[in-house]
């Protein structure tokens, strides 16, 4: 269970446990609480949180990676609450540090609410992706959103949402899982820009040479769906999807001579021509 939440719950059972024994006092003054009534509330709310149960939340059930060539293999365990994605190559590469460009690629994951074990929110996902597109990677992005895209339109698409700060849905470490790690990057951050929420993870302080396949282990926090703050559109039968976008940013030596072999070429295409 998130902590937010646990929070919440344990608050809103204490604040009940001081009315409910204030009006006994009223109603029935001859009852007295002994000198630790703090310590009766706070037990009593705790019997509250406790005995109410788990906060039901969603469990993913499937992965898919829905852009065009893109495939993955993917073994979702909904007992452990384990993602494990491979196969996945990359060929392209965005548009900058916060700007996927048109090289990106999106993974939908499927989700039924208050399915397996309720209260165990948080996925540890494994995915490997092979840089396949020729340039090195410096760094690398994921956005937590909703909906996929027909057409690309920078810096997110026509039809993708990023996720939302009171959505329920945000990269997380909590509850056990560890924080995200990579050995082909030196850095993680967790939202490390100005969005609201753990809605995007910045890898840095990486060299991926191309046909390397680095590994990103990450945890996500996942709720049931909720009509008021998440699109209408990904709702299903049984719960809902979402998406991470990927994108990887390219070392700036190896952009600047993609660039110049491009031009190269452009220019012996015109000198044939003439």
């Amino acid at each position: 269970m998130h902590k937010r939440y646990a929070y919440a719950r344990f608050g809103g059972a204490l604040w009940f446990s001081c009315a409910a024994g204030q009006w006994i006092r009223k109603k029935a003054p001859v009852v007295r609480l002994p000198r630790g009534g703090w310590v009766f509330a706070v037990a009593m709310a705790w019997w509250l949180v406790v005995a109410s149960g788990p906060a039901r939340a969603g469990i993913v059930v499937s992965v898919h990676c829905v852009t065009l060539g893109c495939s993955v293999t993917n073994t979702v365990n909904t007992g452990t609450h384990t993602v494990d994605l491979a196969g996945l190559s990359h060929a392209g590469v965005g548009g900058g540090d916060q700007d996927p460009g048109t090289g990106f690629f999106d993974l939908e994951f499927t989700v039924e609410n208050e399915a397996g074990v309720a209260n165990l929110r948080e996925h540890r996902v494994t995915q490997d992706v092979t840089n396949t597109g020729g340039q090195n990677w410096s760094a690398y992005r994921q956005v937590l959103g909703f909906n996929l895209d027909d057409m690309i339109d920078p810096p997110f698409g026509s039809a993708f949402t990023p996720s939302a700060a009171d959505d329920g849905l945000d990269f997380d470490s909590e509850d056990g899982f560890p924080a995200p790690s990579s050995a082909a990057f030196s850095t993680v951050q967790i939202n490390p820009v100005s969005q609201a929420g753990f809605d995007v993870i910045h890898w840095d302080g990486g060299e991926v040479m191309n046909g390397q396949t680095p590994t990103l282990e990450f945890s996500v926090d996942v709720p049931n769906f909720n009509p008021q703050a998440m699109p209408l559109s990904i709702e299903t039968a049984t719960g809902y999807t979402f998406t991470i976008r990927n994108w990887a940013v390219p070392e700036p030596g190896t952009l600047w001579a993609a660039v110049a072999a491009g031009l190269l070429a452009l220019s012996r295409r015109r000198i044939s021509t003439r």
